[in-house]
């Protein structure tokens, strides 16, 4: 029984070795993978300068330098997103915005249109301009009446005063354009029997300055082009080692708003053991041999403590 559970403690002791070998192996691994980073570009197309990988790099408080360098062939796939863009008009009369617009976007060197509707559009000043002008020719002239395209007036009527019916024979709305004077141009005329006579109609027209509102979703087009792929690693954060322009702080503040300097790293443990520690050390790392060994020696004591125990028993019998 003594044996067995020997031979039990070996063996889990074993298992442990074994465990904590794979946890230190999964923990180096994490530890290297930690100790570089891979940076990579957007797709660009030229020479891409601006997507460079740059020379240090600051992540989790780490700082890595640049090792390499390569440029690969990528290709980006269209994405849908939404584009807007604000235009502003002057509109005229009864004009009104476009129903929609064509937006130029710039994206990683390339260029590319897209078609989006009109959304809302804001009205921010009314206004008016006197430049409104136009012919008006008047036949019947001299005669008791005179006719405005269709329209027929007293032969001594004031033209102005008909502004309506002129801005009617012209299809303008009257709610956009205000006739105010008519002024007669030039000497009568006679053509197929009938007197005629221009004149000119000045006035004002009504400006409406807006701002128009265009957006929509849209695919943004297949890019290919290449790509920046940059391998980092991690460096001892030292004033020597990163370059006067790119250093970073190497101080934490205080509670005090002071700044206190980085305590330096100890010296590893193994360069400080002394004898004893070296010897506690070298039986931790061979808890296996020792056990076995333990094992032995104490299944030879109870032999040999039976075999002197049987002995005296011999002798008083």
């Amino acid at each position: 029984m003594l044996l067995l559970m020997f031979a039990f403690i070996g063996t889990e002791q074993a298992e442990g070795t074994s465990k904590e070998s794979g946890k230190l192996n999964e923990e180096a691994q994490d530890r290297e993978r930690s100790e570089t980073i891979t940076y990579e570009s957007p797709v660009f197309l030229g020479d891409g300068e601006e997507y460079k990988p740059k020379e240090w790099m600051e992540q989790g408080g780490k700082t890595y330098r640049l090792v390499s360098t390569n440029i690969r062939r990528a290709q980006k796939e269209g994405e849908l997103t939404f584009l807007t863009s604000e235009s502003s008009f002057e509109l005229e009369g009864t004009e009104e915005p476009p129903e929609s617009a064509v937006i130029t976007v710039k994206e990683t060197g390339s260029e590319y249109e897209r078609q989006v509707p009109l959304l809302e559009t804001e009205e921010l000043q009314v206004y008016w301009m006197d430049d409104f002008r136009f012919s008006v020719t008047v036949s019947g002239y001299g005669a008791d009446t005179l006719k405005l395209e269709e329209y027929e007036i007293p032969g001594d009527a004031e033209l102005s005063d008909y502004g309506k019916e002129l801005l009617e024979s012209m299809g303008l709305p009257e709610e956009a354009y205000r006739v105010e004077r008519v002024s007669w141009i030039g000497e009568p005329y006679e053509k197929e029997g009938v007197m005629f006579r221009d004149a000119e109609a000045s006035g004002s027209r009504r400006i409406r300055r807006v701002t128009a509102r265009y957006g929509g979703q849209v695919r943004t087009p297949d890019l290919d082009g290449k790509q920046y792929i940059g391998i980092y690693e991690a460096i001892e954060e030292t004033m020597e080692t990163i370059p006067e322009t790119e250093r970073t702080e190497q101080t934490e503040r205080g509670t005090d708003g002071t700044k206190e300097s980085r305590q330096e790293e100890l010296p590893a443990p193994s360069a400080q053991l002394g004898v004893l520690d070296r010897l506690i050390n070298w039986l931790t790392r061979r808890r296996t041999v020792v056990a076995v060994s333990m094992m032995f020696f104490l299944i030879l004591a109870a032999g040999g403590w039976l075999f002197v125990r049987s002995f005296y028993r011999k002798e008083e019998d």
